[in-house]
């Protein structure tokens, strides 16, 4: 078994762990491998469940399935225009310089 922190990508845990989401967002944008907000998301072609592009990246190489549906092999898609909807919604407060930012804005902020 794998830790969960362990599939987290080292890119996402260094830009969003000193910030907090601003308001509610829907459970369905937590990639079910680490428990955190999706980050540059790959969807399940089979269940339409999200995942971290890293987590599930890292997941493939020991499990060939979708960790959610089960369904051997996984099939990736791009999030659907719903989905990516919903996650540019999510506001996000900076640990650092405390300003609002969108989820889409994230390389930017920094």
């Amino acid at each position: 078994a794998y830790a969960k922190s362990s599939f987290k990508p080292e890119i996402a845990a260094i830009r969003l762990a000193s910030n907090t989401v601003v308001g509610e967002y829907d459970e369905f944008l937590e990639c079910p491998i680490c428990n955190d907000i999706v980050w540059e998301g790959i969807q399940c072609g089979g269940c339409e469940r999200i995942f971290c592009g890293g987590c599930i990246n890292d997941w493939l190489p020991h499990k060939k399935s979708c960790p959610n549906c089960r369904k051997e092999p996984f099939v990736s898609a791009p999030p659907a225009f719903g989905t990516r909807r919903m996650l540019n919604n999510v506001k996000f407060n900076c640990g650092v310089c405390h300003q609002h930012y969108g989820y889409n804005q994230t390389n930017a902020h920094f």
